[in-house]
């Protein structure tokens, strides 16, 4: 049976053989079957990404990664350049886990500049520095 193609959010079909492989006992996040798993993904995603750094998977939403990112990244002090929804996220985030923040707010759909870090970093010394590359609320890609 062909399968027609929907051009919505959802359901989203899959390939049959997808299906199949969904009907496969889980394994353990503990084990050595999902060690094995876990070191293919990651020289997967290495070599996807050009890099041989650390990679790392969050089971999470992007807010959580953000949140990881200021818990285990800043110890005190944290700069963030608004410009959209997203990078003011950055900011509710932090001033969340208790942060110092300073915000540099410009118009939304604003490029900030490396001229506009540069500023910014004249006065104060950070722990952090965040850079919302796209900032996809308004379009911008810094």
């Amino acid at each position: 049976m062909v399968q027609p193609k929907l051009f919505l959010p959802g359901p989203t079909e899959v390939q049959e053989s997808l299906r199949l492989a969904m009907t496969k006992p889980m394994i353990g996040h503990r084990g050595n079957d999902y060690a094995a798993l876990h070191h293919d993904i990651v020289a997967s995603l290495q070599q996807f990404c050009g890099t041989q750094h650390q990679v790392l998977i969050f089971t999470s939403s992007a807010t959580g990664v953000m949140e990881a990112c200021i818990r285990n990244g800043v110890a005190k002090r944290v700069l963030h350049v608004v410009i959209g929804a997203f990078s003011d996220r950055w900011v509710e985030i932090s001033r969340a886990c208790g942060k110092d923040v300073e915000a540099v707010h410009l118009s939304y759909g604003a490029v900030a500049s490396p001229a506009t870090y540069a500023e910014a970093l004249k006065h104060h010394q950070y722990d952090a520095v965040t850079i919302t590359h796209n900032e996809t609320s308004t379009g911008v890609i810094n």
